[in-house]
């Protein structure tokens, strides 16, 4: 069909061009009439043979189509998502051995997208984070390009987490249980960087590892220097999978003097997940009654300035009606207990912990829990150059 409109297109506008490139299936020479134009039409034709090409690197053998299926109801602008690759998705015997020759293009084949490996297993499944310019329908898509060789490391880590992110843990680092050797990167590159205290890695338990807390003891400690937000716009994002409840209000997330400045917790008793933020001098809470233990589940609580809400996998849980500034981060941020409150310590593995200065959608909310779920792209076949 591409060789037919090819055709049309020179027949419009009288173009001519080397018909020794154009070869029937068979390897017989090609029929041409008196007029030069080709009777055969099942040619092999290479993308360069009608004067253009549509790969984005020639020095790139490989890419496959990345298409989003979540239709969101506003435009979403420069969101990280994650693209999951395993041996199904990605030839990984055509890479180098790192992924230092992977990269991703806008659909246009015109623009480079920022992204960062977070974990790269041959043996099994590898995350990339990478910045969409903009998602807006189900069908819209990517390119992903890989198999060169001699080519260097594309990724812009900082730059895929540059849009009102202030801090971002993967929390994929190898740490061994009961020690506080290990720190834990801040891919934001504002260097809040996370310390460990008796924690362990799971072990690949979630996509690209995550951080297991055995509710006594385990906690990262992370500065509060560099997270002191103030305003009316804040969100806090994890992902977490309760094991037990050994006290009464479990933290994934808490911070504050009092230990209510900064709070997301899992209720024993309700059997929910708990969101609370400190604003304007008192402490604001979301008693949801709503979620599940012995699962991954992606948490959220936003603040805009008029609401606090929670959800679980981008769906509200619950919202306080609330105005006023949040009250300024007084201590070092915790992850898997709380510095102003115990015992607040957490039973179960934790990953993919953000802080945002901005408020995030729910639209937003629900394409990220979608694509750490696995549920948001169609990974398309090999193509070759």
């Amino acid at each position: 069909m591409r060789l037919l409109w090819g055709w049309l297109a020179c027949a419009l506008v009288a173009c001519s061009f080397d018909t020794s490139t154009l070869a029937p299936l068979d390897g017989s020479s090609p029929l041409v009439d008196d007029s030069g134009v080709v009777i055969v039409t099942d040619a092999v034709v290479s993308p360069d043979v009608m004067g253009e090409s549509d790969w984005f690197d020639d020095g790139y053998g490989y890419r496959r189509r990345l298409t989003f299926t979540y239709d969101p109801s506003t435009n979403l602008d420069e969101i990280p998502l994650a693209v999951l690759l395993d041996a199904s998705r990605i030839d990984y015997d055509e890479t180098q051995n790192l992924g230092q020759d992977l990269l991703f293009v806008d659909a246009a084949n015109e623009n480079l997208l920022s992204h960062e490996i977070e974990d790269w297993n041959e043996a099994g499944q590898s995350v990339v984070w990478v910045k969409i310019p903009r998602l807006s329908a189900a069908g819209d898509f990517i390119w992903m390009y890989y198999g060169d060789a001699t080519a260097d490391d594309r990724q812009q880590a900082s730059d895929v987490w540059s849009n009102g992110y202030v801090g971002v843990w993967h929390l994929s680092e190898a740490s061994s249980d009961e020690t506080s050797t290990t720190t834990y990167a801040d891919s934001t590159g504002k260097s809040n960087t996370g310390t460990q205290n008796n924690n362990a890695n799971t072990g690949g338990s979630s996509i690209g590892g995550a951080q297991n807390f055995d509710g006594s003891d385990d906690y990262i400690s992370v500065d509060g220097a560099g997270l002191q937000l103030t305003g009316t716009q804040i969100t806090l994002e994890a992902r977490a999978r309760v094991a037990s409840s050994p006290n009464q209000w479990p933290h994934v997330i808490g911070g504050g003097s009092d230990g209510r400045y900064w709070q997301m917790t899992w209720d024993r008793d309700e059997e929910g997940w708990d969101m609370g933020l400190r604003i304007a001098g008192a402490r604001r809470i979301i008693f949801s009654g709503t979620g599940s233990s012995g699962v991954w589940q992606s948490l959220a609580m936003t603040y805009d300035g008029a609401a606090l809400r929670g959800y679980i996998g981008g769906q509200e849980i619950g919202q306080v009606d609330v105005t006023g500034n949040l009250d300024r981060l007084n201590t070092d941020m915790w992850i898997g207990a709380n510095p102003g409150l115990s015992p607040r310590e957490f039973d179960g593995d934790i990953d993919e912990v953000r802080i945002s200065n901005v408020h995030r959608s729910e639209d937003w909310l629900q394409a990220q829990a979608r694509s750490t779920d696995d549920r948001l792209i169609e990974y398309g076949p090999k193509e070759t150059r």
